[in-house]
């Protein structure tokens, strides 16, 4: 059918809130790296409300070169409903500039309840302002 259009959402507006750090050692070699979001869940277009997320994280790594970084450890959602998954995640990131980061992250699926398993692979660009 040439008049019909993509499907780009299911109408949700989600809430979310979150915090990220970063702890290096005065050598500036190990970091440790903390995430911990909130996610408030909207009603999408078929009236279903989904169960709010908890998300959250630790990563420890190190340097490799002056430009080049890995850390990994475990990731965990958590629905309220009681559906929760962990994930492990492998980061490398290269530094362009003390602004420019480009990332390739990846996640695998260790262990969960009612959230299928996955195995995932991302890039990223991040700009530190």
């Amino acid at each position: 059918n040439d008049k019909s259009k993509p499907a780009l959402g299911n109408g949700r507006l989600d809430t979310k809130i979150g915090i990220t750090g970063t702890y290096l050692t005065t050598d500036k070699i190990y970091e440790l790296d903390l995430i911990a979001e909130r996610n408030f869940t909207g009603r999408n277009n078929s009236a279903i409300n989904p169960p709010d997320e908890t998300y959250m994280g630790i990563l420890g790594g190190r340097e490799i070169t002056k430009r080049l970084r890995f850390v990994a450890g475990p990731t965990y959602l958590i629905k309220d409903n009681g559906d929760y998954i962990a994930n492990l995640r492998a980061v490398l990131q290269y530094k362009v500039s003390q602004e420019l980061h480009f990332e390739l992250v990846g996640d695998r699926t260790i262990y969960g309840h009612n959230i299928p398993e996955s195995t995932g692979i991302g890039f990223y660009i991040r700009y530190n302002f």
